[in-house]
């Protein structure tokens, strides 16, 4: 079992508001015989929620 870790930064801009996103992610992943069978994701979802927030408005 192996475990591969990443840290990025998410950028984007969001499909309903238009406005422009960006924070910091931490990815952890474990392996097994060449597949990918558990991911974590560590990250401030804020800005994603305002994003959810602002779809859900919009119906």
């Amino acid at each position: 079992m192996i475990w591969t870790n990443a840290w990025g930064t998410i950028t984007g801009v969001g499909r309903v508001t238009n406005k422009k996103i960006s924070f910091r992610m931490h990815m952890d992943f474990r392996t097994s015989k060449g597949k990918v069978i558990h991911m974590l994701a560590f990250y401030d979802p804020t800005q994603m929620n305002e994003e959810i927030k602002a779809l859900e408005a919009s119906k």
